[in-house]
């Protein structure tokens, strides 16, 4: 957390415990708001990329099975997933401020790459997180959707006196002809409630997406063990020596 956010934080706890309208209301107000504002607005290219990328990878791995390329193509997209993985653990602490258990998975160089490569291979989190760039697309899509629509309308409705002082002509909104700055008045209260509603909208998915991170994208379930060596019995290995 940030220092930022820290002080913003403090600053607003006390009204926001006892008003959850203030809450409502303090939303534009938070740095928070707009770090999750950025993680969803990437969510939806990121999730188109990797819906892309891991549909093509893993169709063409199961294709070419039966010729034993097909298992190292799959080898190399669950690399690419545990890869993802990881970079979507750093934007989901960065931006949303999620709290995932690291995954305790050590550097080939310490265990081999072998070893490393079983103990991917064994980790809930790689699999976990193949469900999770799988729910990227569709989720990054309705969001961006949704935020791009409601932060446009609720924008150009704020925006309305001004458009109205500095255009050449009345604005028709269909039902509702205004011809004058005054009658934009209540269009301008209406986008900022839209506004209002549209942020803390966009603050509850970036929540469920929090949610997810921290179900999906790491495990608290240890690095396997190497073997131990078997015991050596200290006459067995005196009647070996003899």
């Amino acid at each position: 957390m940030s220092t930022l956010e820290s002080i913003e934080n403090a600053a607003t706890a006390e009204i926001t415990q006892r008003n959850p309208v203030a809450e409502f209301c303090l939303a534009p107000l938070r740095w928070r708001t707009y770090s999750n504002l950025l993680y969803l607005w990437l969510a939806f290219p990121l999730g188109l990329f990797y819906f892309v990328a891991l549909t093509v990878g893993f169709s063409i791995s199961v294709g070419l099975l039966i010729i034993w390329v097909g298992v190292l193509t799959l080898l190399l997209t669950l690399l690419f997933v545990w890869t993802l993985g990881g970079l979507e653990r750093g934007l989901a602490t960065g931006l949303l401020g999620a709290q995932i258990p690291q995954r305790p998975l050590p550097s080939a160089a310490e265990v081999g790459i072998l070893r490393w490569l079983g103990g991917m291979l064994r980790s809930p989190a790689l699999y976990k997180s193949i469900v999770f760039l799988g729910l990227k697309f569709p989720l990054g899509l309705a969001c961006w959707v949704g935020s791009v629509v409601g932060l446009s309308v609720s924008v150009a409705f704020i925006a309305s006196p001004l458009a109205l002082w500095f255009g050449t002509g009345d604005l028709d909104l269909g039902i509702w002809s205004v011809d004058s700055v005054t009658d934009t008045i209540p269009l301008a209260v209406l986008g900022v409630v839209l506004l209002l509603v549209t942020l803390n909208l966009q603050n509850g998915a970036a929540w469920v997406f929090r949610f997810l991170a921290e179900w999906l994208l790491g495990s608290e379930e240890g690095f396997p063990a190497a073997p131990a060596a078997p015991p050596v019995v200290r006459g067995e290995t005196a009647g070996v020596l003899a």
